[in-house]
């Protein structure tokens, strides 16, 4: 491998001195130079200069067509397209009020059959049921007895489940409410509440009902009275009509509601249907607009750019107007429901400048195409004489040294590379690319070695710990056994080396990834502050260990207790290249990787937390730093340490989905960093995270 920085290599190669502009042959010449006295000209602006004159013209014309051809095609087709949301809008939110009249039709037969009193009502709610279960946009159906107040109701909640409600007679005074739920059995009693003299004669609807139309009819929009849940504001639509017996005396009053939610569900589902916005106002004195976007239980006033369109409201509309702050396609209609009521259906979708081509667009593009590649064939062959040679000779160039030692030495760059810009720095980014590869298959080769010996000594640890743990048992009985003093001494010395023995087998287990680890949500930055005591308690007075905190919050999901040790373990190892005293800097920050990555080819894509150690203590030379994570080296004396700290580190970083790398030089430090991955940006609301895993 070059041992001089990539960047020393492209500066000598680009800016390189007088003695070394010449295409030397000298072995250890430099591969790339400027032609002296002239600067090279761009390809891509020789390229352009030959294409623009032909093909410019020809361009251009054909869009000034195809623009007025699409600009009419365009208007046509959304024209048609914003007809065709009305059409289905309209239709489906007409049948959402017609399917509420045939539901108070039904309502009205059952209630003529029968008495309409307080014992009534149970059973004709009863009957109702299929008839409300078919309507599923219906919010209630009810029925009121005129003499007593008494008011029975079928409700769809807003889970979805159909209860029914049974009010008591206005003057009692200490009645209760009973709600009941349905079940695969039937209505089942749910809970009772007191009515507090609920009167349902005193309501908008039934006011509405006796004043209203024989046949009955819609009233406007009027907010409506939960008492179980009086504090959350509700609207909604009601179709009332008033029972009346030969006299023209009142039998009772029914209703069929359905609250804004319902509406608003509906418009909801044909915005998404159709792509586009769909509204509906209500007219009258006071238009208001009762569904889209946003609304949800209360109306609001109508918006000034949609008031224009309810002063000509029986006049369809379809055309662009400004709407919401942008240039839209609007159409309207308007929908009479019974009662005297209006609607005003608004659907609008945004304005494009451009539309799908046509058929008759797409042939003469067709053409047009055909003759500027014809055109630009003919261009090409002149052009490719005279600019397809410099790329041809970096072609054979890159395919020679691909089957050789890629190594920047001996290697000459085609001369005819020097005549572009381009090519030049495709030369430079050629040479580049072969130091990085050389690099690359460095890392590879190293993490194979320690994959290797990762394999190797995890079989070896195992069944040294199985035969371990049976030494320690005997031990441990033995201990408690012993009653002479000198073979119990020998026991507790057995006991002690056998414990020592299993640590050093757990740390082999951690360097070979096979080690049980219990992972969770960690801050670093917390972990470090709570580990600080013991690290001081670990260094002499010599050393100082500062702790630079990220100001925003560094979570992983690693194991705890493993992430101290590893930290507690390169502390150590920096304390001992400091015997003189020194700096010790903890911490972490955030750090991602791409798809494209040479400097971190281990890590997955993604976003990490990089937890560093450094020192400024005697550091480590290459060979030194690329052998530190194998187990069992060291640089330490006979008896100072096992090997196996660092290994340690490796294989916790590399089980947890991350890796570690050493960055070292003699005299400048040493800074070990771990690469975690980061927990993502909701776990703190899981119990689990993903990790990217070791690539």
């Amino acid at each position: 491998m070059h041992k001089q920085p990539i960047w020393r290599i492209v500066v000598q190669r680009v800016r390189g001195d007088s003695a070394r502009r010449s295409h030397s042959s000298v072995p250890g010449a430099p591969i790339m130079t400027t032609r002296p006295g002239k600067q090279p000209s761009s390809f891509s602006r020789a390229l352009l200069v030959n294409i623009i004159a032909f093909y410019g013209a020809l361009a251009l014309g054909s869009l000034a067509i195809m623009a007025w051809q699409a600009t009419e095609s365009t208007n046509e087709a959304a024209a048609r397209g914003i007809t065709e949301m009305l059409d289905g809008s309209a239709s489906r939110i007409g049948q959402l009020v017609h399917a509420a009249e045939l539901a108070a039709g039904s309502l009205e037969r059952v209630a003529l059959d029968n008495p309409i009193d307080g014992g009534s009502l149970r059973p004709s709610l009863d009957k109702l049921l299929a008839a409300f279960e078919q309507h599923p946009y219906l919010s209630y159906m009810g029925i009121i007895v005129p003499t007593t107040g008494e008011y029975g109701l079928l409700e769809r909640k807003a889970n979805g489940r159909i209860g029914l409600v049974l009010y008591p007679e206005a003057r009692r005074r200490d009645a209760l409410v009973r709600t009941f739920t349905l079940v695969e059995e039937g209505f089942v009693a749910d809970r009772s509440y007191p009515s507090n003299g609920y009167d349902a004669r005193t309501r908008p609807f039934y006011r509405g009902a006796v004043n209203g139309p024989a046949a009955g009819g819609w009233m406007p929009i009027y907010p409506w009275r939960d008492y179980a849940r009086p504090e959350q504001p509700l609207w909604g639509f009601s179709f009332v009509k008033a029972l009346r017996d030969d006299r023209g005396s009142i039998r009772g009053v029914i209703d069929t509601d359905f609250d804004m939610p319902a509406l608003n569900r509906l418009v909801r589902a044909l915005s998404n249907e159709y792509h586009g916005q769909i509204q509906v106002l209500q007219l009258g004195p006071k238009p208001r607009l009762i569904a889209g976007p946003g609304l949800t239980t209360t109306p609001r006033d109508t918006p000034a750019d949609l008031l224009a369109l309810t002063r000509e409201a029986g006049t369809p509309f379809v055309g662009k107007m400004a709407l919401d702050g942008s240039r839209k396609w609007v159409a309207t209609r308007q929908i009479p429901i019974a009662g005297g009521e209006r609607w005003l259906v608004v659907v609008s979708r945004p304005a494009q400048f451009f539309d799908t081509i046509l058929h008759r667009q797409l042939i003469q593009s067709l053409l047009l195409g055909l003759a500027a590649a014809a055109g630009i064939g003919l261009l090409s062959l002149r052009i490719g004489r005279r600019f397809g040679r410099p790329l041809a000779d970096l072609e054979g160039y890159f395919a020679r040294v691909g089957r050789s030692d890629p190594t920047l030495r001996d290697r000459q760059i085609p001369a005819s590379a020097h005549d572009f810009q381009e090519t030049s720095r495709l030369g430079l980014a050629i040479d580049r690319m072969l130091v990085e590869r050389a690099d690359l298959e460095q890392r590879l080769a190293q993490r194979q070695r320690l994959e290797a010996l990762g394999q190797l000594t995890g079989g070896i640890a195992h069944d040294f710990n199985n035969l371990l743990a049976v030494i320690i048992g005997s031990s441990e009985d033995l201990v408690e056994d012993l009653r002479d003093r000198e073979h119990l001494e020998l026991a507790g010395l057995i006991l002690s080396t056998s414990e020592r023995a299993a640590e050093l087998t757990g740390r082999m287990l951690s360097f070979a990834r096979k080690q049980a680890l219990s992972p969770c949500l960690v801050d670093v930055d917390s972990l470090i502050d709570g580990l600080l005591p013991l690290l001081r308690r670990s260094v002499p007075n010599e050393i100082a260990i500062r702790h630079q905190a990220a100001s925003l919050p560094n979570t992983v999901f690693v194991d705890p207790t493993q992430l101290e040790m590893a930290l507690l373990n390169l502390v150590i190892n920096a304390r001992d290249a400091m015997p003189d005293g020194g700096i010790i800097a903890i911490g972490a920050e955030h750090f991602a990787t791409g798809e494209s990555r040479t400097l971190h080819a281990e890590l997955r894509p993604g976003r990490y937390v990089r937890v560093f150690v450094a020192d400024d203590g005697a550091g480590m030379g290459e060979e030194i730093a690329r052998q530190a994570f194998d187990p069992f080296f060291t640089t330490k004396g006979i008896g100072s340490g096992t090997g196996l700290g660092l290994s340690m580190v490796y294989g916790f970083a590399s089980q947890s989905g991350g890796h570690a790398e050493i960055i070292s030089r003699y005299g400048e430090g040493t800074t070990v960093r771990l690469y975690l991955p980061a927990a993502p940006a909701r776990a703190s609301d899981k119990s689990e995270a993903p990790m990217p895993g070791p690539s």
